[in-house]
């Protein structure tokens, strides 16, 4: 799992993040697809998000606002996922996370690690919430070398 969520209800500043995400959604009402997009990806990356996406990347994430504004956030700000689901996977897991990813990350992070202290948890050095991006060879590794963990696991 790459920079995965949890129901923010886990998290410690559960409130500080839903009180962002309500107002991302309100500000998709008061401003442009790309304004908004614009405004999170500073927010998951730093002010130079532009030089790290490929040519047209930003405008097709802009289209798909409003499908993550209408549908996913509603539908996260919802989310149920517990614990014990988190305790009792059976399949092999591994998080990968960004140094420099954001504060609302870092604390998944924590949560799932104290849920399962069986998952690794593997940082990328250095990297923000675009580290696939910015750090393919790093994130290639770190999933080979899963793999080929979970593999000979069998």
């Amino acid at each position: 799992m790459a920079e995965p969520d949890l129901p923010i209800s886990h998290l410690p500043s559960a409130p500080e993040h839903e009180a962002g995400l309500r107002e991302l959604a309100e500000s998709y009402s008061n401003e442009t697809k790309k304004e908004v997009l614009a405004g999170v990806s500073a927010w998951l990356h730093g002010p130079d998000f532009m030089d790290v996406l490929r040519p047209g990347m930003f405008d097709l994430a802009a289209d798909d606002m409003e499908i993550f504004v209408t549908a996913e956030l509603p539908a996260y700000l919802e989310w149920k996922f517990e614990p014990e689901a988190v305790k009792s996977m059976k399949m092999p897991v591994q998080v990968i996370y960004a140094e420099n990813t954001v504060k609302m990350s870092k604390e998944t992070v924590d949560v799932m690690g104290h849920w399962n202290s069986q998952i690794p948890m593997i940082q990328i050095p250095g990297a923000t919430h675009f580290f696939p991006l910015t750090h393919p060879k790093e994130t290639a590794k770190a999933i080979a070398d899963f793999v080929v963990a979970a593999e000979s696991s069998y």
